[in-house]
């Protein structure tokens, strides 16, 4: 090899070996593009309309939050779907999640045993209304004339998400029991299916006789009039007839042993912006 090409080999290596040096005695944080951000984990019920969802429904809420406080806070968050009271209890007690958007009956649960503070409450609309409650429904066939009231189910076929659901098996339960009946043994049968929408389809293929559901079910049904509700109330700001009495929307809350108050302060003023 020349000796002109011989140094230049030689310098493009020596180059190369400084360029390496360099990088190597640089902090992590000059070589990286950006500084990996801690994620806070929200955990969301996939049952939250009745009905699975396999989609985060909250994704552009929560994609607004990270937009909203990632550079004051130094943090991002991403959602994980629970599928019933089980989940939720467990990601608690493993502290794999930092907060939780729950229905009134689980995060009265995790409020109490796990000291959940709230945040916010869910805020629905129908046809502009405002909605700040739910409420659970009894519903039948709107053909059965022998089904007009709650404790009409005697010897009937029921069925519900399950027990630790609040508008789909507790608060019906809790009008049966304030009138002196247990639908576990009223019933003839009772059937858990999780998904509502599914609830009402087999009290249509008269493989159920009452379905207990959330009262808004209905309105997302196309086939609505061809059942009724048992023992229907109505309240002034709800638009629908239910068999319960209302309860309030779900609640944004944090384990405060994991979120501190500055964040959960950042999260309430951003969400009220």
């Amino acid at each position: 090899m020349p000796a002109a090409a011989s140094l230049r080999h030689s310098l493009q290596y020596f180059g190369a070996w400084q360029i390496l040096l360099v990088l190597s005695m640089s902090s992590p944080c000059e070589v990286s593009c950006q500084p990996v951000l801690p994620v806070l984990r929200i955990g969301i019920d996939a049952n939250t309309w009745g009905f699975q969802v396999t989609a985060d429904p909250y994704k552009d809420t929560f994609d607004y939050l990270t937009e909203q406080l990632r550079l004051q806070l130094l943090c991002t968050f991403e959602t994980v779907l629970f599928h019933g009271a089980d989940d939720f209890t467990l990601a608690a007690l493993n502290r794999s999640v930092d907060i939780f958007l729950a229905g009134p009956g689980i995060f009265v649960c995790l409020q109490s045993r796990f000291g959940l503070v709230p945040l916010v409450s869910l805020i629905n609309k129908y046809n502009d209304q405002p909605l700040y409650s739910l409420a659970g429904a009894a519903v039948a066939l709107a053909t059965r004339s022998d089904l007009q009231t709650l404790p009409d189910i005697k010897n009937q076929r029921i069925t519900m998400s399950g027990i630790s659901t609040l508008t789909s098996g507790q608060s019906q339960w809790r009008e049966l029991h304030a009138q002196g009946f247990n639908p576990l043994v009223l019933a003839s049968q009772v059937i858990f299916i999780p998904n509502q929408a599914a609830q009402v389809s087999a009290v249509l293929n008269n493989q159920a006789d009452v379905a207990f559901v959330r009262a808004d079910q209905l309105s997302r049904l196309a086939n609505s009039s061809m059942v009724k509700v048992l023992s229907p109330r109505q309240f002034p700001d709800y638009p629908w007839n239910t068999s319960t009495k209302l309860y309030p929307e779900y609640s944004l809350a944090a384990n405060p042993l994991l979120v501190p108050l500055k964040i959960r302060t950042a999260i309430i003023e951003a969400l009220f912006e």
